[in-house]
Protein backbone atom coordinates (compact mmCIF):
# COMPACT_ATOMS: atom_id res chain seq x y z
CA UNK A 1 0.00 0.00 0.00
CA UNK A 2 3.20 2.49 1.11
CA UNK A 3 4.64 1.68 -2.72
CA UNK A 4 1.67 2.46 -4.45
CA UNK A 5 0.93 5.62 -2.38
CA UNK A 6 4.54 6.59 -3.17
CA UNK A 7 4.18 5.52 -6.70
CA UNK A 8 1.05 7.78 -7.07
CA UNK A 9 2.44 11.16 -5.62
CA UNK A 10 5.81 10.15 -7.76
CA UNK A 11 3.50 10.27 -10.61
CA UNK A 12 1.64 13.01 -9.35
CA UNK A 13 4.82 14.80 -9.01
CA UNK A 14 5.88 14.27 -12.36
CA UNK A 15 3.28 14.79 -14.28
CA UNK A 16 3.54 18.90 -12.63
CA UNK A 17 6.90 18.83 -13.53
CA UNK A 18 7.04 17.67 -16.82
CA UNK A 19 5.35 20.62 -19.11
CA UNK A 20 7.33 23.53 -17.09
CA UNK A 21 10.56 21.85 -17.75
CA UNK A 22 10.64 22.45 -21.87
CA UNK A 23 8.86 25.54 -20.98
CA UNK A 24 6.34 26.92 -23.86
CA UNK A 25 6.43 24.82 -26.67
CA UNK A 26 4.14 27.11 -28.42
CA UNK A 27 6.13 30.20 -28.30
CA UNK A 28 7.54 29.83 -31.04
CA UNK A 29 4.37 29.56 -32.77
CA UNK A 30 3.13 32.94 -31.13
CA UNK A 31 3.07 36.64 -33.51
CA UNK A 32 1.57 39.57 -31.85
CA UNK A 33 1.83 41.12 -35.60
CA UNK A 34 3.88 43.94 -34.09
CA UNK A 35 6.53 43.26 -36.25
CA UNK A 36 6.63 42.81 -40.40
CA UNK A 37 9.73 41.09 -40.12
CA UNK A 38 7.47 37.80 -38.66
CA UNK A 39 5.96 37.84 -41.83
CA UNK A 40 8.39 35.38 -43.96
CA UNK A 41 7.47 32.78 -40.85
CA UNK A 42 3.74 32.23 -42.08
CA UNK A 43 3.50 29.72 -44.26
CA UNK A 44 1.36 29.69 -47.67
CA UNK A 45 -0.71 26.97 -48.35
CA UNK A 46 -0.36 27.03 -52.12
CA UNK A 47 3.32 27.15 -51.87
CA UNK A 48 3.42 24.65 -49.28
CA UNK A 49 0.82 22.50 -51.67
CA UNK A 50 2.36 22.94 -54.45
CA UNK A 51 -1.02 24.47 -56.01
CA UNK A 52 0.31 27.39 -58.29
CA UNK A 53 -2.49 29.94 -57.34
CA UNK A 54 -1.85 32.74 -54.97
CA UNK A 55 -5.34 33.62 -53.62
CA UNK A 56 -3.94 36.97 -52.04
CA UNK A 57 -3.28 40.00 -53.35
CA UNK A 58 -2.04 41.60 -50.63
CA UNK A 59 -0.44 39.84 -47.21
CA UNK A 60 1.43 42.45 -44.53
CA UNK A 61 1.95 42.37 -40.92
CA UNK A 62 2.03 45.51 -39.04
CA UNK A 63 2.21 47.83 -41.90
CA UNK A 64 -1.50 48.33 -43.27
CA UNK A 65 -3.27 48.06 -39.64
CA UNK A 66 -0.73 48.30 -36.98
CA UNK A 67 -0.78 45.12 -34.87
CA UNK A 68 -2.52 43.10 -37.17
CA UNK A 69 -1.86 40.50 -40.31
CA UNK A 70 -3.94 41.98 -42.98
CA UNK A 71 -5.01 39.52 -46.11
CA UNK A 72 -6.75 40.32 -49.19
CA UNK A 73 -7.67 38.29 -51.53
CA UNK A 74 -7.91 38.70 -55.47
CA UNK A 75 -11.54 40.07 -56.82
CA UNK A 76 -13.37 36.66 -57.56
CA UNK A 77 -17.08 36.22 -58.10
CA UNK A 78 -19.25 33.30 -57.47
CA UNK A 79 -22.16 32.13 -59.17
CA UNK A 80 -24.67 29.36 -59.74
Amino acid sequence: MVIQRTILLLMAALAIAVPTLGGDDLVPLSDDFGDAATLPQWKRVYAVEGWGANQLELQDVNATQPGAMVMMPFTSTWYV
